[in-house]
């Protein structure tokens, strides 16, 4: 898997690859996820630790299986991927009752049993080879803070905890609604009313789901997701756009408010130019998805454009039954 280079900025995109490894053995997970930053002599050091979770491939009592599954390079490759890529990797299984754990150095890896003492959990220990990711520092903290948030948007009630004790810093994500909690986060709370538009839609393996909010100033801004990786555009974020641009026409000439122009694929330069500002987030399922370049950033599967803008086309309806709905309520008022 392509980790986008080489050097600390990538560090957020390898512990993004071994949460997913963690929803992979159990997809709705639910529980407390922390991820524990340290140094030992300059070098990182994560923690993180999943409450609740028992692998069903690593259960203690069955520890003696475990070296087939890491020796197997046809299995759990994202588990792989994180002991490629340190020079220390422990993985530890309490059921309650035993711990088992497993520790791959560069050159060993062995395992050890002993009683549990603490209730159930999945821990992953990491320290990711110097050579590849260098230091850890404070810009890196946060970035892997705002990489690990579409985590909690994506599964609500599912709780983030990231801490560096060395900086003093945590960070913690839990979103109850889900993407509709990237809609009304504090920063748009005062802007407009809070309706919500909301579009979802199935063909085949394909599903979309997605939310919308119409707010009064600022950039047109839309997260997008695709398989729960986090992406910056594309063919999907241009059937979107397709929609949008016929919901809120660009104003004349004469308007004394100029559009604000949104870029639905950098890749490619595609954009719109909407009357309106407004923060949505959608979430794309596909079974092969497609990108522009190795980075994996922008879609460019063809048949995605107009699945989104069917299943967008639901919005439409929505917005004038709000805009009429507004109308009554400013009629009573006065």
């Amino acid at each position: 898997m392509y980790l986008g280079g080489v050097g600390p900025h990538v560090l957020p995109l390898l512990i993004r690859h071994l949460i997913d490894w963690a929803f992979a053995e159990v997809p709705k997970y639910k529980e407390l996820i922390e991820v524990d930053c340290s140094r030992e002599n300059g070098r990182p050091r994560f923690a993180l630790t999943f409450h609740g979770l028992n692998p069903t491939k690593f259960r203690p009592g069955h520890s003696s299986a475990w070296m087939k599954v890491v020796a197997d390079p046809g299995t759990d490759f994202l588990l792989k991927l994180g002991i490629a890529a340190s020079s220390h990797f422990q993985l530890e299984c309490s059921n309650g009752r035993k711990c088992a754990t497993l520790t791959v150095t560069d050159d060993s890896a062995q395992i050890t049993s002993s009683r549990a003492s603490e209730a159930r959990y999945t821990r992953l220990i990491v320290e990711p080879l110097k050579k590849l990711f260098g230091r850890f520092s404070h810009d890196e903290f946060y970035q892997l803070g705002a990489a690990l948030k579409p985590f909690a948007l994506l599964h609500p009630g599912l709780k983030i905890r990231i801490r560096d004790q060395s900086l003093k810093a945590e960070q913690f994500y839990q979103y109850l609604r889900g993407l509709e909690s990237s809609l009304l986060e504090e920063d748009y709370q005062p802007w407009a009313s809070p309706d919500v538009l909301r579009f979802a839609a199935a063909e085949g393996a394909m599903r979309v789901q997605g939310r919308l909010r119409v707010v009064g100033r600022g950039i047109p801004t839309v997260r997008t997701f695709v398989n729960g990786t986090p992406t910056y555009g594309g063919t999907d974020l241009e059937g979107l756009g397709d929609v949008l641009q016929a919901l809120f026409p660009k104003r004349d000439r004469y308007s004394f408010m100029h559009p604000v122009s949104f870029v639905t694929n950098p890749y490619t330069g595609s954009s719109i130019e909407p009357s309106r500002t407004f923060v949505g987030a959608m979430q794309l399922s596909l079974p092969q998805p497609r990108f522009y370049g190795s980075t994996k950033d922008y879609l460019c599967n063809p048949d995605v454009r107009e699945f989104v803008r069917n299943a967008a086309g639901q919005i439409t309806e929505q917005w004038r039954l709000n805009k009429e709905r507004q109308k009554v309520v400013s009629r009573k008022k006065r």
